[in-house]
């Protein structure tokens, strides 16, 4: 059983990934991101910034992704329509490990919004399984030889 204290920790924990590890796809032209052109030590606000496409890979426990999921896949099609994000789950887990991606892109608001639906929908599974084989990138590398 998840408390609420935890709930807590996880929502907070997801909010600071969202911040490190959402990336840019779309970055403006110019190489000085938000400055005036031609002028110097000045910087306007960019109006398509929410327009940005963003994205975030989640690894999610393999048995609770049938939660996430939901019946006839309502669940995540919620998610979906009511943040607006794109959102794609992995048909297979990561390699020597129990977890599976789960993809969520968007603008940063949608993302930000998924991220948070996602999140509270598996703290919602009363049968919640904790990470049984957490995955390593350290097992994708070849060594050297």
């Amino acid at each position: 059983m998840i408390n609420d204290a935890l709930a807590k920790e996880a929502m907070a924990a997801s909010k600071n990934a969202a911040l490190l590890q959402t990336h840019t796809l779309n970055k403006p032209a110019n190489s000085e991101e938000g400055k005036v052109p031609g002028e110097k030590g000045t910087s306007k606000e960019d109006p398509s910034a929410s327009s940005l496409c963003c994205g975030i890979t989640l690894l999610v426990e393999e048995k609770n992704i049938g939660f996430l999921i939901g019946k006839g896949g309502e669940g995540i099609n919620h998610i979906r329509k009511v943040t607006g994000a794109n959102i794609a789950i992995s048909s297979q887990v990561l390699r020597n490990s129990s977890e599976k991606t789960v993809d969520i892109t968007g603008t940063k608001e949608t993302t930000n919004a998924a991220i948070a639906f996602v999140i509270h929908r598996l703290l919602e599974n009363s049968g919640y399984n904790p990470t049984r084989l957490p995955y390593d990138p350290m097992s994708d590398i070849l060594p050297l030889h």
